[in-house]
């Protein structure tokens, strides 16, 4: 059994953790925070189930840097509006469409690229949201859990339901919490295994119950982000231009959805290069669209996950095809998609569980200090 004593100050309260979320009108510092906050919890989820296993909530530190990254620094907005206007073959559909209402007579048309780049604002704020209604639902708990069990010297299942009474106890797949109530047994009977392997196991199946839950969160945001409403606003918009005319409206609208799709694509390329990665420390970046590769110089799965026997762990695993002994076809080239994204994210938590590195610091002391006191930490070093 674990030994470590975890101190209540050393992460996240409740309280604390609504103080963040609150910050919507901050949204670069509230990630930052978010970011740190899922370090703290990362890093008392570890001693709380021993041997420094990577909990769900060192996988979403790394993750959240990465998206506060590209968003910030890229400026994807803009560059989404230049890549997508700029295509020619893009330019030569809105083209016929001009065309087409010129010829009808109708001047005075709106321009697109204000409607492009509301929408591609849109899906980027949908993210950002995203992000801080995760952190608030999964945070929360893992604060919960930890401080009321995370020291516990006894096994007592009864100290548990009091925990987690809050919850929701409808499937995740209706909206409630079930997936959580079940991950968090399965971290606190991990603090009390003996057996490395069945320890590791418990863990991993907490991981999955808790990222199946969250991917499910974010299904519409994800579609909203990678593009989902442009077609159809663009589609809105040149329909808006045809000003009632039906036989207009007949013709230009299968050539706007064209447009709108060819938006898409541009936006999913840029997207491709800028966003979907994965920074880890070490300089490792995951492509999230190749397959999972090993940790360096290691084989993909650690000893202690490479033959698997728990069954729930087999069946979550099972039901995304990330069960299979290699990574061969887990990269994700539709990340709109449940289930290539979960297929990817199992293989990623089962082969990095126990790479201790994941337990780094995401930010420096002095960035630690600045978001600690809810301040915009300075750089060097880079955020």
């Amino acid at each position: 059994m674990a030994t470590t004593l975890i101190d209540p100050a050393s992460f996240p309260s409740v309280q604390d953790i609504e103080s963040t979320f609150a910050l919507k009108g901050e949204p670069i510092l509230r990630n930052l925070k978010i970011t740190q906050g899922y370090w703290a919890l990362s890093t008392a989820m570890s001693a709380m189930v021993g041997r420094a296993h990577v909990s769900w909530c060192g996988f979403a530190s790394w993750s959240s840097k990465t998206i506060g990254v590209s968003i910030r620094e890229a400026n994807m907005r803009q560059r989404g509006l230049l890549a997508i206007t700029q295509s020619r073959l893009y330019q030569d559909t809105i083209q016929r469409i001009v065309n087409l209402l010129e010829a009808a007579g109708v001047v005075g048309i709106g321009p697109f690229d204000n409607v492009i780049a509301q929408a591609l604002e849109d899906g980027i704020d949908s993210l950002k949201q995203g992000n801080a209604d995760v952190y608030g639902e999964i945070g929360t708990l893992y604060s919960k859990l930890i401080s009321a069990l995370g020291n516990d010297v006894d096994f007592d299942l009864t100290r548990l339901a009091p925990v987690v009474a809050y919850l929701d106890g409808k499937p995740s797949e209706q909206g409630g919490q079930e997936l959580l109530r079940q991950a968090a047994e399965n971290y606190y009977r991990a603090r009390f295994e003996t057996s490395p392997g069945l320890k590791a196991q418990l863990v991993l199946l907490a991981n999955a119950r808790v990222g199946k839950h969250e991917q499910m969160r974010l299904q519409g945001c994800l579609e909203e982000f990678l593009g989902g409403a442009l077609e159809q606003r663009i589609v809105e918009h040149a329909q808006q231009q045809c000003r009632g005319i039906a036989p207009l409206e007949i013709a230009v609208t299968p050539i706007a959805r064209a447009a709108g799709k060819l938006a898409k694509e541009e936006w999913t390329k840029l997207l491709t290069d800028f966003a979907l990665h994965l920074d880890f420390p070490g300089n490792e970046t995951l492509h999230l669209r190749s397959d999972v590769p090993p940790p360096r110089g290691q084989p993909l799965y650690p000893a202690e996950l490479r033959d698997l026997s728990n069954p729930d762990a087999l069946a979550i695993l099972g039901e995304f095809g990330a069960d299979l002994p290699s990574a061969l076809g887990t990269g994700a080239t539709d990340w709109t998609s449940l289930v290539q994204r979960m297929r990817y994210i199992l293989v990623l938590f089962r082969s990095r569980q126990l790479e201790s590195i994941l337990l780094s610091e995401a930010f420096s002391p002095p960035q630690q200090s600045d978001l600690a006191a809810g301040r915009m930490p300075t750089a060097p070093p880079p955020l």
